[in-house]
């Protein structure tokens, strides 16, 4: 079987990848155990071809692409090698609920803390921007941040400003800490999918490019131990 993984990338600031989608891929595909091939683009919509509506990562197994990381990782489950889905049924939808929640909430903190948030925006600007020709970059990264924050103009994050966007981040990770286990995984004993999900996104924080974020996230002792039992384990 050959497994490719079309991502966001290369590695970067001590990550796979510098999306949380890919990283949740890249962490799912070391727990099973799976070789893969990487493949990396700039842009998700490099991978259009593979991915309707231009996102990233997509996998192709043998060939066939499966798109979206969640899509990714019940296909690897059905692999069979080990599983992060539980048997049990109440413990199967808990687990998905988590990593629904990560995906569809926390998931706009990694975009907010690296287009919406000003502290981080340099960092992200001269990165991201490197390869543009000199005398584009005092003006022209600065007008791609604002068409972008202005097409998502309507996500509750961006228009409540900056303060309380930040602030419902700071009660997000408190009732996380509040529900982080003391010792082994999110569930119990066994990782499973809600504990990759969670990683995904708040592990892809931890990074110079958000680094109030970061801070945050290490000063909430139970969630950062946590996410270094999940770092150790999947890496």
């Amino acid at each position: 079987m050959k497994l490719e993984l079309l991502e966001l990338g290369p590695d970067t600031h001590g990550l796979e990848s510098i999306s949380p989608f890919c990283l949740k891929v890249h962490r799912a595909l070391k727990f099973y155990g799976l070789s893969y091939e990487r493949r990396h683009a700039l842009r998700p919509s490099h991978h259009k071809k593979y991915h309707p509506i231009g996102q990233a990562p997509v996998l192709l197994i043998d060939g066939t692409p499966v798109p979206d990381s969640t899509a990714i990782i019940k296909a690897l489950d059905a692999l069979g090698r080990k599983s992060l889905i539980p048997a049990e049924r109440r413990q199967r939808a808990e687990a998905w609920l988590w990593e629904d929640y990560a995906d569809g909430v926390l998931g706009y903190y990694v975009f907010a803390a690296r287009w919406f948030d000003d502290r981080n925006w340099p960092a992200l600007s001269a990165e991201h921007f490197a390869p543009m020709p000199g005398f584009l970059k005092p003006w022209l990264p600065n007008r791609v941040r604002k068409r972008i924050l202005k097409s998502m103009s309507s996500m509750e994050f961006i228009r409540l400003g900056q303060a309380a966007c930040w602030k419902n981040f700071q009660e997000h990770l408190d009732m996380l800490e509040d529900t982080a286990p003391e010792s082994a995984y999110w569930l119990g004993d066994e990782i499973t999918v809600a504990d990759i999900g969670l990683f995904g996104i708040l592990h892809c924080l931890r990074s110079d490019l958000s680094q109030w974020q970061w801070n945050e996230i290490d000063r909430r002792p139970k969630l950062s131990s946590w996410l270094d039992r999940v770092d150790k384990i999947t890496r």
